[in-house]
């Protein structure tokens, strides 16, 4: 479950940042349909976002000087 950015990968839950009420609902459903939802994503990547992110600092930080 995830706040809806319009960036969420297919599959994944999401709902409004500030409507607990839905939050509540969705997070009985996950609960309820744990196994269901979870064959029904994706395969997890093992990507190392913070090399990523450090990378794409030094290379953006390079371009500055």
């Amino acid at each position: 479950m995830a706040s809806e950015n319009g960036r969420r990968p297919t599959g994944i839950l999401t709902s409004q940042e500030r409507m607990l009420r839905t939050w509540w609902s969705k997070l009985g459903y996950v609960t309820e349909h744990y196994l269901e939802i979870k064959c029904g994503l994706p395969p997890e990547t093992r990507d190392d976002n913070i090399a990523k992110m450090a990378e794409w600092l030094l290379q953006n930080h390079r371009a500055v000087i």
